[in-house]
């Protein structure tokens, strides 16, 4: 849970960082070109979903009553 929450704060500052700058992607670098701040949402996003995810693992009660399943 913490790694997640760290992960979506560090995220999120690179985001907001590289939109303030303008940060493009050097050229012949990405077929696509579109503003590079748009390619760093996907940590923040990603981490939002990997912490959403463990919590609903963690309070899902499990299918199997004791050992390893």
């Amino acid at each position: 849970v913490l790694t997640s929450i760290l992960l979506i704060y560090a995220g999120l500052q690179i985001t907001v960082t590289t939109f303030m700058t303008g940060e493009i992607p050097p050229p012949l670098s990405s077929e696509i070109l579109i503003p590079a701040w748009i390619w760093r949402t996907f940590l923040p996003i990603g981490a939002l979903m990997m912490l959403v995810l463990v919590l609903t693992d963690a309070v899902r009660p499990t299918k199997h009553r004791g050992g390893i399943a």
